[in-house]
């Protein structure tokens, strides 16, 4: 007799929060006012040769929905995650306050486990909590958007259901999890390859659990050339306000069409 297992969907909420950290907060970038999350420590490291240097001890950010990211000692990095068009910006990748923000955005451009679109936007608001203003860091978040690097991951995720109910059958549960990453994903195609389910022992609830195997990959290469990015950015410093804020959102920013 076939069984339908069926799972709250409060439990798959709480499992996305931890699948998806920070994209929910960080891609509605205006719904976060005023708090761009916090470093610990400070960047130590010495100049290697070729315009790299290596850290001499570690630092993190946490960003404002409190994902961690960290920049390990004894990273190697050189700023290549920057476009070296925006370098004449801000007078290098690792100048004044864009410092700690380039090593966190390096450091995971480099790793690549997370996904570009939640990366780059990392760097928006790292370079906020750093000091940067509003219309400088939306011209650097535009620049790595469009023309930083992209790439593909694989996650394998276990979800644990610790409680079932009648909420969602295992079907509807994975559908969720998917709907969930192509939405803070929307630059990207998500493709489920395989999802397994493990019932232990059926009398106890805690040893129900989903393992979810999928892709995330860009759908494309950056659309704009130059020209059009130096329209953007002029678009960009027009929507300074007087308090130091820019109009001009996030998502203004990735649907701009030349």
């Amino acid at each position: 007799m076939t069984r339908v297992v069926k799972i709250s969907l409060s439990i798959i909420i709480i499992s996305i929060a931890l699948l998806l950290p920070s994209q929910k907060i960080l891609l509605a970038a205006q719904s976060v006012s005023y708090y761009f999350g916090r470093y610990t420590g400070s960047v130590e490291a010495v100049w290697l040769p070729g315009r790299k240097m290596r850290l001499l001890k570690e630092i993190e950010y946490t960003d404002p929905n409190d994902l961690v990211w960290i920049a390990p000692k004894g990273a190697e990095i050189d700023g290549a995650s920057i476009p070296k068009f925006l370098w004449s910006i801000i007078g290098g990748p690792f100048s004044d306050n864009y410092r700690q923000a380039s090593v966190i955005h390096d450091v995971y451009c480099e790793s690549k486990i997370r996904t570009w679109e939640v990366t780059h936007l990392a760097f928006y608001y790292a370079m906020r909590a750093s000091g940067v203003d509003d219309t400088q860091a939306k011209i650097m978040y535009a620049g790595v958007y469009f023309f930083g690097p992209r790439w593909s991951i694989r996650k394998v995720e276990t979800i644990s259901a610790k409680s079932l109910s009648e909420s969602l059958s295992i079907p509807e549960a994975v559908n969720f999890v998917v709907n969930q990453y192509e939405q803070y994903n929307p630059e990207s195609t998500v493709n489920l390859e395989n999802a397994f389910m493990f019932d232990g022992d059926i009398s106890n609830n805690f040893n129900q659990f989903i393992e979810l195997e999928f892709t995330v990959s860009p759908k494309k290469k950056n659309i704009l050339d130059i020209s059009d990015f130096e329209s953007l950015k002029r678009l960009i410093e027009e929507g300074k306000t007087e308090d130091g804020n820019n109009g001009v959102t996030l998502e203004e920013i990735r649907s701009y069409s030349p």
